[in-house]
């Protein structure tokens, strides 16, 4: 097992990527779910975009976006997009 580390290493980069791309994901999907008002989306969709808006402004301008793209792989890292159950 002499690669185990390493392979626990890789793993580790694989995962804080995937919350990055997540996050992303999630920030446009709320720019997009914002550029189809005044339609209303399901109730789970609008329960993670408020989610999104809490962490991060929607976008108006260009400007970097790295450190919101941080702020969103942490609320991914977090667990604050869970999955809401149908009442």
């Amino acid at each position: 097992m002499s690669m185990g580390m390493t392979g626990a290493l890789k793993l580790r980069q694989i995962v804080e990527n995937v919350e990055r791309i997540v996050g992303i994901e999630l920030m446009c999907a709320a720019q997009g779910v914002e550029f189809r008002q005044p339609l209303k989306p399901s109730r789970e969709i609008g329960l993670a975009h408020a989610v999104v808006r809490e962490v991060v402004p929607r976008l108006e301008a260009d400007r970097a976006l790295g450190g919101e793209i941080e702020s969103m792989a942490e609320a991914v890292r977090a667990g604050r997009f869970e999955v809401w159950s149908r009442d």
